[in-house]
């Protein structure tokens, strides 16, 4: 075998990838900076040095276009796995496994032999380790019942250098639940969310200091990532919630493949809808020529940039701007709510600019105090929730009730 090593060694993964090598006297193939960071000439120097085995996170393979045949064996970890990177490179000639492990463990814990056609999950315990999903009480959780992911075995670290507190908080003794079938005297603390397939099977759920609450919601974001990375021409994405002008918003970054100049950012937020419930669907997409990493290779997403698309309408990236007096107002009224500026005609004030229920009731509050919006009510946002549909509406009613007032003076005169 001719392994690639392209983690950096302050990550824990280039232990499995340097020892396991030496270990069975294969040969390691050491790649540059640049190659660990670029999917495009990755993918083109792997098939030239021959490498048989690859061991990266998802983010990377994502951003390879190309295949690269002489791989038998795909290791991918670190991150969540989408299902579309299976698909793509499964084969009859690869085997692909999907891995999980804290660096408290040594590396890799669980894998997962991946097929298209399973879900994917991190699988099952190594040998010598041993797993389990506890509830707050330290008990077991039965198959479908979210718990703490816990491991112990010879795996284990002996705890952090100088933080015996923290060393006390993750690394728990067990002795007095031996009872309940518990085999480790010690178990680690992951601080990941899990729960058993009725396959016996580890289905991951996130940190679970990984969820972000937006407006009373908990939110998953590696949900809506990987409805993202299931829409054509996307090959990298990553959401977080970043304060626009003191309120938060959900903004998801994009990476398009290399052969698409440009992404359908309508497509894509069409697929959010009618996948999503409406507080998951982000209020921006930003497009992005690379997502930025931490030396591990994973997203460093308090690097990531401030958000430039907020208020631009995904179906009209050019912004339409006020044509009357109506339009004008009520644009007004809206930047001052929302914190922005050119909001576009067309922008959806709920599912793009971030607005909510009571960003509404001000802002219907704000434009009823203005002598021709008296008789505005929130349901009217709601039910024309962008400034061309809600100045249309209005027109349309004031002409009506015009009308009227016309026939009621006709019928007067007569």
């Amino acid at each position: 075998d001719r392994v690639y090593q392209g983690f950096s060694i302050a990550f824990d993964a280039s232990v499995e990838e340097v020892w396991c090598t030496f270990a069975t006297g294969a040969t390691l193939i050491v790649g540059s900076v640049e190659q660990t960071r670029s999917g495009v000439d990755l993918a083109q120097f792997l098939t030239q040095q021959q490498v048989t085995v690859l061991s990266c996170v998802p983010t990377l393979l994502a951003m390879m276009e190309v295949e690269v045949p002489t791989i038998r064996l795909l290791i991918l970890g670190g991150e969540q796995c989408p299902q579309e990177l299976i698909s793509r490179w499964c084969n009859p000639q690869r085997r692909v496994l999907n891995t999980y492990g804290p660096t408290e463990a040594t590396v890799v814990s669980t894998y997962q032999e991946c097929h298209p056609d399973r879900v994917i999950t991190i699988g099952k315990a190594l040998p010598t380790y041993y797993v389990y999903i506890l509830d707050e009480d330290l008990q077991l959780c039965p198959p479908g019942v979210e718990g703490e992911i816990h491991i112990g075995g010879i795996c284990l670290a002996r705890g952090y250098v100088g933080r015996p507190d923290l060393t006390a908080e993750k690394f728990i003794n067990l002795d007095r639940y031996k009872a309940i079938g518990i085999i480790p005297d010690r178990l680690y603390k992951t601080g990941d969310l899990g729960t058993w397939t009725n396959d016996g099977e580890i289905q991951f759920l996130g940190r679970i200091d990984g969820q972000v609450k937006l407006r009373g919601f908990r939110i998953e974001l590696s949900e809506i990532e990987s409805v993202i990375m299931q829409c054509a021409g996307v090959s990298g994405a990553v959401v977080a919630v970043k304060k626009v002008t003191n309120i938060d918003r959900l903004i998801a970054y994009l990476v398009p493949k290399q052969s698409l100049a440009k992404l359908d950012l309508g497509g894509i937020f069409e697929t959010m809808r009618s996948r999503l419930p409406p507080y998951m669907v982000p209020t921006s997409l930003e497009v992005l020529d690379s997502l930025p990493t931490l030396p591990s290779g994973k997203v460093d997403r308090k690097s990531l940039p401030k958000p430039q698309n907020i208020g631009v309408s995904f179906h009209n990236n050019d912004g339409r701007k006020p044509t009357n007096e109506t339009e004008s107002k009520i644009a007004i009224v809206w930047s001052k709510i929302l914190g922005i500026n050119d909001i576009s005609l067309d922008a959806d004030f709920f599912q793009e600019l971030g607005g909510h229920s009571l960003l509404a009731a001000m802002a219907v509050s704000k434009l009823r105090a203005q002598q021709q919006f008296q008789d505005l009510a929130v349901l009217d946002l709601y039910q024309h929730p962008t400034i061309c549909l809600l100045a249309n509406e209005l027109s349309t009613r004031w002409q009506h009730l015009a009308t009227i007032d016309r026939g009621i003076i006709l019928e007067d005169r007569l």
